[in-house]
């Protein structure tokens, strides 16, 4: 994915030409960017968001009353 970096003055202009970008964009390039977004964000808070889940699970139990 390319990026580029553009200065633009009018938050109306830049954000219709954002949604155009995205529109333009396949649904299979969306979601990779909306995961490497997620994986950066992650590194940002030091997580490894390639690591695995817990490996133990919590089961409430709800005691009968009575």
């Amino acid at each position: 994915m390319t990026r580029t970096i553009r200065l633009v003055e009018d938050r109306k202009a830049r954000q219709a030409e954002t949604y155009a970008y995205w529109r333009s964009r396949t649904t299979a390039e969306r979601m990779r960017a909306v995961a490497e977004l997620t994986r950066d964000a992650y590194a940002g808070r030091g997580i490894d968001a390639d690591a695995p889940g817990p490996k133990r699970f919590a089961t409430r139990v709800q005691q009968a009353r009575g």
